[in-house]
Parts: C-alpha cells; structure tokens; sequence
C-alpha cells in the first residue's frame, strides 16, 4: 500500500480516496460521527483506509468543532431549497426539520447545481406526499407553483423566442401547444389566500375550505404575471399542456391565440423547445 523514499510516505491513491470520502461523509452527518464512537470497527470498515487514516478520522469525529462544521454543512444544503422553494419551506412549517433530515439522508451528496438540488428535493418532497409521508395538505400545490416560477425565471428567453418564430412559419400541421412561456398551476384551496399568507410567513389554516381553483403564470412579457382564471379555462389549458384531445369552438381558440396563450406550432420545431425547456 505504501512506498518510501527517503523519510517522505507516498500515499496508495485509493486511500486517500477512501479517506476523503469517510471525512465529507462525517462531515454531512452528525449521526454518522456518533455510529463511528460507538461502532467504530463497523462505520470504518465501509471505506479503504490505513491504520492511520482509521486512527485520524477517529480523531476528527472526537472534536467539539465537528458537531459545528456539521450545522455549517446542513447551513449550506438548506440554502438551494429555501432560495428557490421559500414558500415550499414555509408550507412544510415544522415538518421542514425532519423532511429535510430524511432527504440528506437518503441523497448524502450535495449537488452544487442549485436547480438539480432543488428537483432532488422536489421528487422526494412528491414521494412523500404519495407514500402518505407528508400528509400537510397545502405543500403539493405550493410545490407545483414554485417549481413553475422558477421555470419561467429561467427560460433562455431570446433562443426561445427564435425558436418560436421558425415553429409557426411552416405551411404543414400544426399544433396547437400552451405558449412556453405560459403555465397553468392547479389549487385546491384559494390561491389568493395560501400565498398571502405564506408571502407574510404566517400560520396556515389547516381548516381552510378545498376547491378547484386555477393561477395562470404569465413571463410573455417583462414581468412575471400571476393571476387566477376560471376553473373551465384552468382545466382546458392544462389539458391543451398535457397533449389531451379537447373540443373548443375556433373563435375560442383565436382568441386564446390572440391573447398569446396558446401557439400553433410545428410539431418538430416543438420538440426543439420542449427540449430547450425541459433542459434546465
């Protein structure tokens, strides 16, 4: 494993590697530091390491510091989330502790791409929310409002727009699609009043009334506009969104079109922008 040359030791390349696994593992998890204390044989064994790397990592788990560079280390996990999933985080109230200590603990790797982190933590926010894990009624739509902003926020805007003007100048079948710089997020409960309410951090009402309410985000323009629209055009835009055969009078749709809600569009230049889209 190890070589000498004159009095420098050259380390075995692997165990350094396992070395500095075990460190930024221990260094994510308190528990983990505790299991190497008391079941130390057993935690060291998962990683390829000296005598004296065993020795050295024991040590380190051992320092009062550690417990510290652990909440610095959870400090800058949490960030990701509540920077682009800040009413999420408040909609989990005190859930959000334990939710987010199951997530690091099932995803120990961080990634440093804010926007991977946040659709890890959204996927396993939706697995709990279907496994009955996180029975809190308002975090799904919440969820779906905030991953849908943050869409928009980061759409590439000028290649879009290109993309746009060769998708609706081909003579063949078009499409009708929802404009990509629309979405449609579905409530059941008021809108207005869940995203008052979390706007100024304040307790939601767990009794608050169900129904079936629709917000239109709008970034056609400079802002980003949200407002509510009736259930029946909620439903017929997300169902246009989702590929589903509807029926809807021409004039209708005209005026959808007119409004630039919905496009036609070819349909390979289509898959161009879902690409362009879905890539971020």
């Amino acid at each position: 494993m190890r070589e000498r040359r004159g009095t420098r030791a050259i380390l075995d390349p692997m165990s350094l590697l396992g070395f500095q696994r075990a460190l930024s593992e221990l260094a994510a998890s308190p528990k983990k530091c505790q299991g190497l204390q008391l079941h130390s044989e057993r935690v060291l064994q998962r990683y390829d390491l000296s005598h004296r790397e065993q020795q050295r990592i024991m040590c380190v788990a051992k320092q009062r510091g550690m417990e510290t560079h652990c909440g610095i280390y959870r400090a800058n996990r949490i960030t990701p989330l509540y920077t682009l999933l800040r009413l999420t985080c408040l909609a989990l109230g005190d859930d959000l502790k334990r939710v987010a200590l199951e997530f690091w603990a099932a995803n120990e790797n961080a990634d440093l791409q804010f926007g991977r982190e946040v659709s890890r933590f959204a996927a396993f926010l939706r697995d709990g929310i279907r496994d009955g894990k996180i029975e809190n009624p308002f975090v799904e739509e919440i969820l779906d409002f905030e991953l849908a902003t943050h869409a928009l926020r980061c759409v590439p805007r000028k290649q879009l727009a290109t993309e746009l003007r060769h998708a609706t100048r081909t003579g063949g079948r078009l499409l009708l699609q929802l404009h990509p710089l629309i979405r449609v997020v579905r409530f059941r409960h008021d809108p207005t009043v869940l995203l008052r309410l979390l706007n100024a951090m304040s307790p939601l009402p767990f009794e608050l009334a169900e129904e079936n309410a629709y917000v239109l985000l709008d970034a056609t323009g400079e802002d980003l506009l949200v407002k509510r629209v009736a259930s029946l055009l909620g439903q017929i835009l997300q169902a246009i969104d989702r590929g589903f055969a509807i029926s809807i009078a021409a004039e209708d749709i005209q005026a959808l079109a007119g409004a630039g809600i919905v496009v036609h569009v070819d349909p390979a230049v289509w898959k161009r922008i879902c690409a362009l889209v879905h890539a971020l």
